[in-house]
């Protein structure tokens, strides 16, 4: 597996759609990007053996809002980079990209029409 540095845009697209879902309060968001960004150099760092610190982060809100579609694969995207190591699934990183997923998947189109249980008719 390879793992690479998000761009800070990637962290702000993050950030801007865990605030506008109530993840994230107000006055937060530079610290969460923060988390986040450290998060993500870790798994680099341990993917590579680096040590390298990650850089300052302050949040800037996303010129567009991603769709909900585009907030999955980012959130996809992030996680692929950042999981490379040990504790990502303990992590607040982790934490809040699942509750970010939850949040995303549960306003898809069709998703509230849809049987909680499957069974065959």
């Amino acid at each position: 597996m390879s793992a690479f540095i998000v761009c800070k845009e990637h962290v702000d697209a993050l950030v801007t759609l865990a605030v506008r879902h109530g993840l994230v309060p107000e006055g937060d968001e530079s610290k969460i990007g923060a988390m986040l960004a450290r998060e993500n150099r870790k798994s680099v760092n341990y993917r590579y053996s680096e040590r390298i610190k990650a850089p300052a982060y302050t949040f800037r809100a996303s010129l567009r809002v991603p769709t909900a579609v585009e907030g999955l694969k980012a959130i996809a995207c992030y996680s692929y980079q950042t999981c490379e190591h040990r504790a990502w699934e303990r992590s607040q990183a982790f934490k809040l990209c699942r509750q970010l997923e939850h949040e995303l998947i549960s306003i898809l189109p069709g998703y509230d029409a849809a049987p909680w249980e499957w069974f065959a008719e």
